[in-house]
């Protein structure tokens, strides 16, 4: 307006050219401001793209954020309940454990009384036989069941079968009195050699008594 107001006045009207030079003017200041006003719409259409490139990434991230919240309230519920289980089960184990710890060692010192007992037994057992054989051993007379005399004898008898000829002849061999025992002596001889094997007998039966049958025992 101001440039009109410049235009100035002649006896015919406006001045053309002047009114040209405002005419051009006013499309160069249009064309200024369209280019800027552009210019302002390419930068406000690329903010808004930033803006909603922005607001993508924060919708974005909030759904990563809850996404991982979940997720990790998952993983911390999924390891208590692992924890819980594991925990459940050692405790099992060890309560198992001291079981049978408690169960075998019973076990284990029943048996080792039993066979403290039974060692007691056999060694009362031993010791009687010990003394029963030290009475026998006491109470037996040996030069009465082994007369030096008899004995003697005997030896000499075998002494002279075991010099004399074994060569088999048709004649019986003549033993002389003096070295053949009389039927007194052989019955003597005799009782004495069947009182050896009954004493021998009695002794092997106090044996078997006195021992311990191992599987009575532990049946």
């Amino acid at each position: 307006m101001d440039r009109i107001s410049e235009v100035s006045v002649n006896l015919f009207g406006y001045n053309r050219k002047q009114v040209n030079q405002l005419v051009e003017h006013k499309d160069e200041k249009i064309k200024s401001l369209e280019k800027e006003l552009a210019n302002l719409n390419q930068k406000v259409q690329s903010l808004e793209e930033k803006i909603v490139y922005f607001q993508s990434i924060e919708a974005a991230l909030k759904d990563g954020l809850v996404d991982a919240r979940k997720t990790g309230n998952e993983i911390i519920a999924d390891s208590e309940a692992e924890a819980e289980k594991l925990i459940n089960r050692t405790n099992e184990q060890v309560t198992q454990y001291k079981e049978n710890f408690a169960y075998y060692s019973k076990e284990l010192a029943n048996t080792g009384t039993d066979l403290k007992d039974q060692l007691k037994m056999m060694q009362s057992q031993m010791l009687d036989m010990i003394s029963d054989y030290e009475k026998f051993v006491s109470a037996t007379n040996f030069d009465e069941i082994f007369p030096s005399k008899q004995v003697d004898r005997f030896m000499n008898q075998i002494a002279d079968y075991e010099q004399d000829d074994l060569q088999v002849t048709n004649h019986p061999r003549n033993f002389s009195a003096e070295k053949q025992l009389s039927d007194k002596e052989k019955a003597e001889l005799q009782r004495l050699i069947q009182d050896v094997i009954q004493n021998e007998d009695a002794v092997a039966k106090t044996k078997d008594k006195k021992l311990v049958d191992f599987k009575k025992a532990h049946g």
